[in-house]
C-alpha cells in the first residue's frame, strides 16, 4: 500500500468522523 493511499484513507476517515460528530449535533437523539 502506498503512502498516498494511506493519507487517503486517513483524510476519508477524519472526514467521516468529523460528518458524524456534526450530525450528532445537529440531530440529537430523541429518548
Amino acid at each position: 500500500m502506498s503512502w498516498f493511499y494511506a493519507l487517503f484513507l486517513i483524510g476519508n476517515g477524519v472526514e467521516q468522523l468529523t460528518n458524524w460528530f456534526t450530525y450528532e449535533d445537529d440531530h440529537p437523539h430523541e429518548p
